[in-house]
């Protein structure tokens, strides 16, 4: 994590980093303003994270991605709620994403969005200003609409299991899964993609 960015004993001027022992934050992450990492959360190299006004919070369990952009908007600051992933690149700003969701690569979510939970919006997606998601929505397009209905938490939560692990060894200096966490992700893979087939898809 940039220290420049966050100052002594991580008080700003003009704001303040709160951190409830997150999983890992890699050193190149800056982090600006009144933000807040839960527990269990992650953010990974060069991401941003802004608020000059209002907050950024970043849910527990919840992984930010390589050079993803997180700010908050005109009127309003940016929640992500718990065991979220925000791949590669995107850029949320003043938005409300709820739990379990998947946010793909380079998507980008705007001012007054709100995503419900256990959606997933698509790579290279745009979200505009004031749109809303019910729970349960796949989210595609430029503009984003949704294009089927289903919960996806199971893959939410797998997603974010993996960044867990990851996270965890990163922040233990290995850059490698053992045999025994690719076996222990493999198992839960099975238990929750095996629970979400039974439920099927929505109407």
């Amino acid at each position: 994590m940039n220290r420049s960015a966050v100052g002594t004993d991580s008080e700003l001027a003009n704001g303040k980093l709160e951190l409830d022992s997150p999983a890992y934050i890699h050193p190149t992450a800056v982090l600006l303003g009144n933000v807040e990492i839960q527990k269990g959360a992650s953010v990974f190299a060069y991401s941003v994270i802004r608020s000059e006004a209002f907050a950024v919070v970043i849910g527990r369990g919840t992984n930010v991605q390589e050079f993803s952009m997180i700010h908050v908007g005109d009127f309003s600051g940016t929640q992500i709620g718990e065991n979220c992933s925000l791949s590669y690149r995107c850029t949320l700003r003043g938005c409300t994403i709820e739990d379990n969701v998947l946010i793909g690569i380079s998507s980008t979510v705007m001012d007054g969005a709100h995503i419900g939970a256990n959606s997933i919006v698509a790579a290279h997606s745009y979200v505009e200003k004031n749109a809303v998601f019910e729970p349960d929505s796949v989210i595609a397009g430029v503009p984003a609409k949704v294009v089927g209905r289903r919960d996806c938490s199971a893959v939410a939560m797998v997603n974010a299991r993996l960044y867990s692990v990851i996270s965890k060894n990163y922040a233990d200096g290995l850059e490698r899964l053992s045999d025994a966490q690719l076996k222990e992700i493999a198992d839960f893979v099975g238990q929750t993609m095996n629970g979400e087939n039974a439920g099927g898809s929505k109407a």
